[in-house]
């Protein structure tokens, strides 16, 4: 099943790039809520999973022209070059993400080194001394040797799978994190459901 990536907006913008298996219907419905008459600038038919893809990667292109939801202060020159973009970047070879297997000898050595990570910069995202890292990088024949733990593998193994910046971003915010707990004696900062 193909769903439209489309442009619709007035002819004075903004614009909006979003998704649809019925444009005709998505206008319709769209027109509803706007005073100023709407129209289909731009659409193209692609396969619905990478349909969601392009849409999502346009918008992040997009993200410092947001004016609101799904809606940019751009032309409609910036809009399809954004879409073209996101399809090709969506067509390129990627690297296959590595693949963790905890039973596997010294994964999380090997996964240390791959991200040139500190066993105590790892075990303070865990909120867990070096000591408790370090018998983990053990050989398994080591007598000392310990076995990772499935929250330690899942996390790995997520780490592995996202792209460089949300990795650098993830680890910003675990750092923060760490500040936070220290400035406040250990305790974290709360934040409640909704808070950025």
């Amino acid at each position: 099943m193909s769903k439209s990536v489309y442009v619709i907006g007035p002819e004075s913008g903004p614009l909006k790039i979003g998704i649809s298996s019925d444009i005709n219907k998505r206008l319709a419905a769209l027109q509803t809520g706007s005073a100023d008459k709407l129209s289909v600038h731009y659409s193209t038919d692609i396969p619905d999973g990478k349909a969601r893809a392009v849409e999502a990667a346009a918008h992040a292109m997009l993200r410092e022209r947001r004016k609101s939801g799904e809606w940019f202060d751009i032309t409609l020159d910036e809009a399809q070059d954004a879409i073209r973009e996101a399809m090709e970047e969506l067509d390129k070879p990627h690297e296959a993400p590595v693949r963790i297997n905890p039973k596997a000898g010294n994964f999380l050595v090997d996964f240390l080194e791959r991200h040139d990570l500190t066993q105590a910069e790892f075990g303070s995202w865990f909120g867990r001394a070096r000591d408790s890292i370090w018998r983990h990088t053990l050989p398994p024949e080591n007598k000392h040797h310990r076995p990772v733990s499935d929250e330690l593998a899942a996390f790995c193994e997520a780490y592995e799978l996202l792209p460089d910046p949300k990795r650098k971003r993830l680890v910003l915010r675990l750092k923060e994190v760490q500040s936070e707990k220290a400035l406040s004696g250990g305790a974290g900062v709360r934040r409640e459901k909704g808070d950025e």
